[in-house]
């Protein structure tokens, strides 16, 4: 399969690491082929170093001028990261120092553990961060997921927007002056309270939708989830709040919901709609997480092979790429 090429910068990574044996060379290089398929451009000895190649310079290169730093944490990369032995202890010194003259942010040093306890594994000038742990190969792909993630500058889950205080309106408004006054508002936090006041007004499902479409963008999905049930109390046939109940329940692992939610876009939106591509997406995921790969995998590629695009709409096929990367192995 070949992988839709995203107009998204690449972030370019320097993989530390030490060589404790074969398998675990073979294991480093499977993650960075996973990272490169998601975007990452990934800097590797095993793919940059050549016969005659000036080891401490090819160090020196990737260490101080790619964007982030992941250092792989193993019993013997802490030992030798300690002693100060070998390249481990050579990229060691160069973090350490970088970090301590302000050349170099900490926080493009990532740590991921491999094997070993927290206390016996993660050198000195990693301690106290917090870290990607890879120690079971079960979750692989979702772990990787949380670097890419990483990697492009976001983050895995976002903060909840707090909402502003609710204006005082006049009374004499009505529920479609309030509407319209909530789509002109250009701030989600405003817009939702103008929603629920016109849905204590007067219901609607699209009044409904909206308000569930603010409050997923307020990260409330609990709020979300609410509305768009609330919508299809009055409208079973309302096939924008089955998509949107997807969303919600993939969030809140209301897997039942999910799976009932899906089965209703499958059979009311069409396969090229964003709101069937975003639930694809959703349930796909949930899919392959547990175990239906192959299914999982079916609805993913919709997602990746989509011509789709917007910043939101990228991320999600990004991810859809990690997991379908997985299958190729």
């Amino acid at each position: 399969m070949e992988l839709v090429d995203l107009e998204i910068p690449r972030p370019k990574v320097f993989i530390s690491y030490s060589h404790d044996d074969e398998h675990h060379k073979r294991w480093v290089r499977r993650l960075a082929e996973a990272l490169e398929r998601c975007g990452v451009h990934v800097v590797l000895d095993q793919w940059e170093l050549r016969p005659g190649t000036e080891i401490t310079y090819f160090m020196d290169e990737g260490l101080t001028r790619s964007d982030f730093v992941l250092v792989i944490c193993t019993p013997s990369y802490a030992l030798r990261a300690g002693a100060r032995s070998k390249g481990v202890g050579y990229e060691s010194r160069i973090l350490a120092a970088r970090v301590l003259s302000g050349a170099t942010s900490s926080d493009v040093i990532v740590p991921a553990i491999r094997s070993g306890r927290d206390d016996e594994v993660l050198p000195e000038f990693v301690r106290g961060k917090a870290y990607v742990d890879f120690r079971r190969d079960a979750a692989f792909e979702e772990k990787v997921g949380d670097l890419v993630v990483r990697f492009h500058d976001r983050f895995v889950y976002s903060r909840p927007m707090a909402r502003k205080k609710k204006p005082s309106y006049p009374a004499t408004l009505g529920a479609h002056q309030l509407a319209a006054m909530a789509n002109a508002k250009a701030e989600w936090s405003d817009k939702l309270p103008l929603y629920e006041r016109a849905l204590a007004l007067e219901e609607s499902p699209a009044l409904h939708r909206k308000a569930a479409f603010c409050a997923l963008h307020l990260n409330d999905f609990q709020a979300a989830y609410d509305h768009d049930s609330l919508a299809l109390d009055l409208s079973p046939d309302y096939s924008p709040s089955w998509s949107g109940l997807v969303v919600a329940a993939s969030f809140l692992g209301r897997f039942d919901v999910l799976q009932k939610a899906f089965r209703e876009v499958q059979k009311r939106i069409p396969e090229a709609n964003f709101a069937y591509l975003e639930a694809a997406f959703y349930y796909g995921e949930h899919l392959f997480r547990t175990g239906r790969r192959k299914e999982g995998g079916e609805l993913l590629r919709k997602v990746v092979e989509s011509d789709k695009s917007s910043p939101y709409f990228d991320a999600l096929r990004l991810r859809a790429q990690l997991y379908l990367a997985s299958l190729q192995r």
